[in-house]
């Protein structure tokens, strides 16, 4: 990505070995994040309900999401420093 700017602070993570996926997210004016749509493998989410856990490096969104009719729960992760998301190893 051309915007994307290396940290200099070493992380745990390694995103080669993550799967990067595009959210909709709302912000409010307290620095809340909500998803509300995530694309994964080419399918588009709706997000109907989350809940979260903020890490000391990246927030844990537990979401219930809906597609063509079926309801599965996900969790999506993001990252705050390097601002990208992921989807839970679970999912994959």
């Amino acid at each position: 990505m051309p915007f994307y700017k290396a940290s200099k602070r070493e992380d745990s993570f390694h995103p080669d070995t993550m799967s990067v996926v595009p959210v909709i997210a709302s912000f409010d004016t307290e620095g809340t994040i909500k998803p509300l749509y995530v694309r994964i493998q080419g399918k588009a989410l709706k997000v109907c309900s989350c809940w979260f856990q903020n890490d000391s490096l990246v927030i844990r969104y537990h979401c219930t999401v809906e597609a063509d009719g079926y309801v599965r729960d996900i969790v999506l992760l993001y990252h705050p420093s390097h601002m990208f998301w992921t989807v839970g190893t679970d999912f994959v």
